[in-house]
C-alpha cells in the first residue's frame, strides 16, 4: 500500500473516533495533503500520522527566537530621540543544538512501554551536522530509537520496523 493511502486511512481512523457521529452522516473528506518534497511538509505529515494513529509525536523547535533590534536615530523637527527598528536578531535557544525535527512514542501492542523514538527529517541532498550526528550517538545509547527519514517511503519502513519489534 503507498503512502497517501496509509496516510488518509489514519487520517479516516482518526476522523471515525473523534467524530463519531459525522462519520456515519458521511461528513469525512481526505485529509490536506502535504508537500513531503519539502522539509516542513514531510514533518507535518510523520506527526499527523502519529497523532491520528494514537501515538505521540511532536516537533522540536530549536533555532530560537527572534528579537526586533532598534537602533537610536535623532528627529531634527521633534528634538528627540527614536528608536527605529533595525532588523531582526536571533536569541538562541533553550535547545540542544543538533536535536531531531521529531520526538515522538510508538504504542506498540507487544511492548509494555511506548517505544521513544528520535526522527531527523532530511530532504534531497541535506546532510547530518557533526552536532546531529553527537544527538544520535547519545540518543541510541540512551535505547532509544533514531532514524534520518527523507521520502514518506522511509517514514513508513521504519514505522513498520518499529510496530514489528
Amino acid at each position: 500500500m503507498d503512502w497517501k493511502k496509509r496516510y488518509q486511512q489514519a487520517h479516516e481512523e482518526h476522523f471515525k473516533r473523534t467524530y463519531p457521529q459525522a462519520y456515519r452522516d458521511n461528513h469525512y473528506s481526505n485529509p490536506k495533503w502535504p508537500v513531503v518534497s519539502k522539509s516542513n511538509g514531510l514533518t507535518s505529515m510523520l506527526v499527523n500520522f502519529l497523532l491520528w494513529s494514537c501515538h505521540h509525536g511532536e516537533r522540536t523547535n530549536t533555532m530560537g527566537v527572534p528579537v526586533k533590534k532598534y537602533r537610536p536615530k535623532f528627529n531634527i523637527f521633534s528634538g528627540q530621540t527614536e528608536m527605529l527598528e533595525n532588523g531582526i536578531e536571533w536569541r538562541k535557544g533553550s535547545g540542544r543544538k543538533g536535536s531531531s525535527d521529531i520526538k515522538g512514542h510508538v504504542n506498540n501492542p507487544r511492548h509494555q512501554f511506548p517505544i521513544p523514538i528520535y526522527v531527523e527529517v532530511k530532504i534531497g541532498k541535506d546532510k547530518m551536522s557533526d552536532d546531529q550526528k553527537e544527538y544520535e550517538r547519545d540518543v541510541t545509547k540512551s535505547g532509544a530509537l533514531y532514524c534520518v527519514i527523507k521520502t514518506p517511503e522511509d517514514w513508513f519502513s521504519f514505522y513498520d520496523y518499529v510496530m514489528g519489534l
